[in-house]
């Protein structure tokens, strides 16, 4: 059976809003702190911001939006992801993972479909 890549444009904007939704998901209460002396408020403000950058990065011609809302989004999932094997949180691990995951694609695709 072959891929049908008339889809991938799709597939592509399924991605960045799941990201942001999970962005929203999982960081909504270190934000509503709003403790700028906080790391996690400070990572999960920069998260909120690259996530809709992302998401104003597609509607655009040029993919320097997408690139570098993807390169921080990776760098702060890899950011976390060294706190999380530290501390021992497989769970966390593997959604970091996943994070950091579309993230890189995004860095590396940027607009291109």
């Amino acid at each position: 059976m072959k891929p049908v890549k008339s889809l991938v444009p799709l597939a592509k904007w399924l991605l960045r809003i799941a990201l942001v939704l999970f962005i929203i998901a999982r960081y909504i209460n270190n934000l509503l702190e709003f403790n700028f002396n906080s790391i996690p408020f400070i990572l999960a403000a920069l998260l909120f911001i690259f996530g809709f950058l992302l998401i104003i990065g597609g509607f655009m011609r040029k993919a320097s939006f997408t690139v570098v809302s993807g390169l921080a989004i990776f760098i702060i999932s890899v950011f976390q992801i060294i706190g999380a094997l530290q501390s021992g949180h497989f769970e966390a691990f593997t959604l970091l993972f996943l994070q950091g995951a579309i993230g890189f694609y995004f860095m590396s695709r940027g607009n291109l479909g």
